[in-house]
């Protein structure tokens, strides 16, 4: 039995997890080569009518990439889940940095070799292009600051490393592991409010709440910064704006808020997932970094079996990542 049919085995809540955490994953490997394009006419050049997502060349302007690799975020998400595999499905963020430092830290990780060939300034380089935040957690632990995360890290980091705690304890995650695990990659309060509000909102959508995006909103009433993005959002969609228009009004690159609202844009509203990722794609900026969040959140709406099953099978190391999931998260 294939490890995709295997998940079909499931109670229904655990499949939505699994297909969760696959849908995060696969969404990031299909924006891969379209990554931090900032110029929306150049991606539409190069895509024309075609579909976006696996493109067979690399326009990426600051690293390259084979098809079937992650960007630096899925993988914070796949070397979280290993590590909690190894530690028998637990969370343990002293073992989850240990984890970063020896995938993402070592001299011989791809992620060093390529920022050393950074010094040269000579963009695209090959390899996989290693994060701030991640540059920043390592640094800090290794000084002995405890949490490590940045101070300042507005960007994704943090969702994509609590990812598989946040989907492996829906609907009962609670602020306190939430926040351990944010916090090895982050201690900025805008992300971390953002992070709470993402965490729900994916939890919503494995509990099969009819209006998962209402229920966040609700939820965050109080929090009128996050309220209102949610509510600009929307109102946009209304007007009839464009994906493409409202990505670039409310931000095409990887700091918070743009990355959280311009993910609803895909999330709200979409009719399946590969065409929320299609479309994410397509709008440019950071789209790998979107697509982990709409990938989440529409890999549990839909399931395992509405997300492409040759797009699962272009993915490096896919059915390790699905048995790893079905580990945690059963």
């Amino acid at each position: 039995m294939s490890v995709i049919a295997q998940v079909s085995k499931l109670n229904i809540e655990t499949q939505r997890k699994v297909a969760a955490f696959v849908g995060a994953i696969v969404g990031d490997a299909a924006c891969l080569h379209l990554d931090w394009i900032y110029d929306q006419k150049k991606v539409e050049t190069i895509v024309g009518n075609n579909d976006p997502a696996f493109w067979f060349e690399s326009h990426c302007p600051f690293f390259t990439l084979p098809n079937g690799n992650v960007t630096c975020y899925a993988d914070e998400a796949i070397q979280v889940l290993k590590s909690m595999t190894d530690n028998d499905g637990v969370f343990d963020d002293t073992k989850v940095i240990h984890q970063f430092l020896k995938h993402f830290g070592e001299p011989s990780s791809p992620y060093q070799i390529a920022l050393a060939k950074r010094k040269d300034k000579k963009y695209p380089v090959a390899g996989p292009w290693i994060q701030g935040a991640m540059m920043s957690m390592m640094d800090r632990f290794e000084a002995g600051i405890n949490p490590p995360g940045s101070e300042d890290a507005i960007e994704h980091d943090g969702l994509c490393t609590a990812l598989p705690l946040m989907i492996q304890k829906s609907p009962n995650l609670s602020d306190t592991d939430l926040e351990k695990a944010v916090h090895i990659m982050t201690l900025d309060p805008l992300a971390m409010e953002h992070h709470k509000a993402e965490a729900f909102l994916i939890t919503q959508f494995i509990q099969a709440n009819e209006d998962p995006v209402n229920a966040t909103k609700e939820k965050f009433e109080s929090n009128k910064d996050i309220f209102n993005e949610m509510i600009a959002v929307e109102k946009g969609l209304d007007q009839g704006k464009s994906a493409k228009e409202l990505v670039k009004q409310f931000g095409m690159a990887c700091p918070m808020p743009g990355s959280f609202q311009s993910s609803l844009v895909s999330i709200i509203g979409a009719k399946s997932y590969p065409d929320a990722i299609r479309e994410t794609a397509q709008c440019g900026g950071d789209s790998c970094s979107r697509a982990n969040l709409i990938g989440a959140c529409l890999g549990a709406k839909f399931g395992i079996q509405g997300i492409p099953e040759d797009w699962m099978s272009k993915v490096d190391g896919m059915d390790g990542i699905i048995k790893n999931a079905i580990t945690c998260f059963s």
